[in-house]
Formats: structure tokens, C-alpha cells, sequence
């Protein structure tokens, strides 16, 4: 799927359904093949499906200025990339990749300080710890009122807020990790034990200093 105009658009659907193969309609411009048993995605079908689109509500692309998308290969190729593939109807469009994902692999490998590296991957497995299991998150949601925000590795901002968000939740994680370590299950509750042992260790703290 792919988004355009507010919504999502099934570019299978929307490319290899009898309808879009039926070359009898006014869809002159589809030029795949109907005998074709894989229903392969390429830069030019996106670009061209979102430009149809475009074309459908009557938009003028003459009065669009940029087009915005993620670096793979599929958007960014200069001979068949979707962005491309637009551009050559919308000619006054500039181009603009995101290089969020960049910036976040950048940031990621510019920390260099052992102690927050360590508190990032102890964060990481006890949301991981709590989240995998309803009967976990039972309890922290008894504590805490809400689950954990799961770390996204593409999107840094996310990934920050996760981070506050657990600093803030703390005390609670806390409570929710000692009451799970008297449970009957062993392993479960001697990886409650450690990881609480872990939160309370003074290296552990040393991460907020450089929050």
C-alpha cells in the first residue's frame, strides 16, 4: 500500500484487479501485462499510480512543488524510481528524499559512552519483557494505568520520547517488576529480579546524566 490524498492507496488492486487490466476502458495508459502471474510493484507503477491519482481529483500538477518519500531504491532510482516517474508530470516538482532514517543510524553510532548504550538495551528488554506478555502487562497496567511505548529503531524522535516516557514511568516499572518476582515462574521471575537489579545498579543511573 502506499498513501496519497489522505488515504491508503492498494496498488495491487489498484494496478492487477480485472478492472485495472481491462483494456477495453478508458484506462489507456496501463500498459502491464495481464497474463502476468507475480503482481510486482516497480518505481514506474507506483509513481504513474500515484499521478493518476493526482489526476482523478482534478489536481494541477503543474502546481506541484515537491515530492516527498523515503530513500529506498524503489522511490529513489534515477532511471525507473517512482519519484522520477512523477516528475516527468509534474516537471516543476523538486525532488526531496527523507533522511530521517539516516540521521537516526548517525545518531545511534555517534554515542560512544558504554553507560548509555547499556541503559538503552536494559530499556529496550524490559518493555520487550513487559509487552510480550499480557499477564506481564496486566500487572504494569495495575501500576502504571498504560503499557510501555515500544522503541522504534527508524524513527529517533519516537525512539527519545520512548526513552522519557520510561525515565518518567520508573517508579512504577519498579513496582511492577518486584511484585512479578515473587511469582510462582521461576523464569519469569528471576528475569524480573535481575532486571530490577539492573534499574536500581548506580551505572544504570549514571544514564540519566546524559539524557
Amino acid at each position: 500500500c502506499w498513501v496519497c490524498l489522505g488515504g491508503f492507496v492498494d496498488l495491487h488492486k489498484d494496478n492487477y484487479s480485472a478492472d485495472a487490466l481491462d483494456f477495453g476502458t478508458d484506462n489507456e495508459s496501463n500498459t502491464l501485462d495481464s497474463q502476468q502471474s507475480e503482481p510486482t510493484i516497480t518505481g514506474e507503477i507506483l509513481g504513474s499510480t500515484v499521478v493518476k491519482k493526482l489526476k482523478s481529483v482534478v489536481l494541477d500538477l503543474k502546481l506541484c512543488v515537491g515530492i516527498e518519500c523515503d530513500g529506498c531504491s524503489v522511490n529513489m532510482s534515477t532511471i525507473c524510481g517512482a519519484a522520477i516517474t512523477m516528475q516527468k508530470s509534474a516537471k516543476n516538482t523538486l525532488i526531496c528524499p527523507c533522511l530521517n532514517h539516516s540521521l537516526n543510524n548517525n545518531l545511534s553510532r555517534s554515542n560512544n559512552i558504554q553507560n548509555v548504550r547499556n541503559a538503552i538495551r536494559t530499556i529496550q528488554e524490559i518493555i520487550k519483557f513487559f509487552n510480550v506478555s499480557a499477564k506481564r502487562n496486566f500487572i504494569l497496567k495495575k501500576h502504571l494505568g498504560y503499557q510501555l511505548t515500544s522503541q522504534c529503531i527508524t524513527h529517533w524522535i519516537e525512539r527519545h520520547d520512548s526513552v522519557l516516557e520510561f525515565i518518567n514511568d520508573l517508579p512504577f516499572i519498579l513496582k511492577s517488576l518486584t511484585e512479578i518476582s515473587t511469582w510462582h515462574d521461576l523464569s519469569t521471575s528471576s528475569k524480573a529480579n535481575s532486571l530490577s537489579k539492573t534499574i536500581q545498579d548506580s551505572e544504570f543511573a549514571v544514564y540519566f546524566l546524559f539524557k
